[in-house]
């Protein structure tokens, strides 16, 4: 089980070996949504986007750096179909990932 969010190298992984990356998400909503969802009911049902957060630097790619090397990897997916859902688990129909940098 791989519990960071961090991209994984499929060549680091052993082949005999079956994985799952685990991660915590929340629901995405963009400003124009967010007023269309005014409701807490609204704001979790019928969910198809959601996101994680990952800290990076950007020379050295570690995850920890000074606060000025700082920068922060926003993944967004969006499933196939809305959450809840008859399943717990759901394709990933499309992935999108913003940067956002300190300086």
């Amino acid at each position: 089980m791989i519990t960071d969010s961090n991209k994984v190298n499929p060549k680091d992984l052993e082949s005999k070996y079956a994985y799952i990356q685990v991660t915590h998400v929340l629901p995405y909503f963009d400003e124009d949504e967010l007023r269309l969802r005014p409701t807490e009911f609204e704001r979790n049902n019928n969910l198809r986007r959601f996101m994680f957060e990952t800290p990076f630097t950007v020379d050295s790619n570690k995850i920890r750096g000074l606060p000025e090397e700082q920068c922060k990897r926003r993944t967004i997916l969006t499933t196939l179909y809305s959450f809840p859902y008859v399943k717990k688990r759901i394709p990933v129909f499309s992935k999108s990932v913003q940067v956002f940098k300190s300086h």
